[in-house]
């Protein structure tokens, strides 16, 4: 990856290419990372890990030399502490000065902090990447986030069901009969859904409370969501702060979801670009799931199941 990057710098800067800036950025994280063996995963039994409250959400106790607890984040393309937290956890920190783009603001610089070790139930983890953030990037509304497990600790556990009452289930062995109903775009998982007789390309991100449709869906099917919707503004964090986002919020959606029905209340479609990514119509959050008694996502048979 890191000659592969090296490789684009020198075709950009001959070409005047104006994605040059993003991949001298992906550079210096590559640099941190091209001296680190990859992260493995071993599990000695099925896991059965009940989940810890966490402010307003829930999170997974881990063993980190001391045993903190984060909430998982399957759209996070990488784990992430708090530079506070990595103190604590005693970890060492590679500077990389890298800039990432935030949920709760702006810009900030992050360096990489490499767990040797990683218990998490049954499943023991070495060499686990984090990226390193300020304490003020993860605090919001006064309470700070001190880290999150990323998509690559998912790509460990191979296969997690999620089961209410905010409990987690991490098998020691692996259905791999492949199904294809789920697909990755880099680490984000994307599964198609139908809404009537239209698909619909959605991310299936986990750490949103509710679901929300893109303005390449609004574009698509601008008459009958301005029909069947009212005008609604959403507020939200843009790259020049909080901003109002312009939306329709249709009161009731019925789609289909790995093939179960699924009933969606007071949804924004926005009417402005809310993603870079225009080929993504939807983004599919906890509320598609909360009437199933859990969900499974197994990336061996690279599948999404509700039951």
């Amino acid at each position: 990856a890191l000659d592969a990057e090296r490789t684009l710098i020198d075709f950009y800067e001959r070409k005047g290419d104006g994605r040059l800036p993003e991949a001298q950025n992906t550079l210096k994280l590559l640099l941190a990372l091209s001296g680190i063996d990859p992260q493995k995963s071993s599990r000695s039994g099925d896991s059965h890990i009940i989940l810890a409250a966490s402010g307003r959400s829930y999170c997974i106790p881990v063993t980190v030399g001391i045993d903190p607890c984060y909430p998982l984040d399957v759209a996070a393309e990488y784990s992430i502490l708090t530079r506070s937290e990595a103190a604590r956890l005693k970890l060492k920190v590679i500077p990389a000065g890298v800039q990432v783009r935030t949920k709760f603001g702006p810009l900030v610089d992050a360096d990489v902090a490499l767990a040797p070790s990683l218990l998490l139930g049954n499943l023991q983890y070495q060499d686990v990447v984090f990226l390193v953030m300020p304490d003020a990037a993860f605090t919001f509304k006064g309470f700070t986030t001190p880290g999150v497990l990323g998509f690559p600790v998912l790509a460990g556990m191979g296969s997690l069901t999620v089961r209410r009452g905010h409990v987690m289930d991490v098998p020691k062995l692996i259905n791999t009969k492949r199904v294809d109903d789920i697909a990755l775009d880099g680490n984000e998982l994307l599964t198609q859904v139908m809404l009537g007789d239209r698909t619909v390309l959605c991310r299936v991100d986990l750490s949103a409370e509710h679901s929300v449709f893109y303005k390449s869906y609004y574009d698509l099917y601008k008459d009958d969501v301005e029909k069947a919707g009212k005008p609604h503004s959403v507020h939200g964090n843009g790259i020049t702060g909080v901003h109002a986002y312009q939306s329709y919020r249709l009161r009731d959606m019925q789609l289909s979801v790995a093939g179960r029905p699924v009933k969606l209340h007071n949804v924004d479609v926005f009417t402005e670009k809310r993603t870079s990514k225009d080929y993504l119509q939807c983004n599919l959050g906890q509320d598609a799931f909360k009437d199933y008694r859990s969900y499974t996502i197994n990336l061996a048979a690279m599948s999404l199941t509700l039951d």
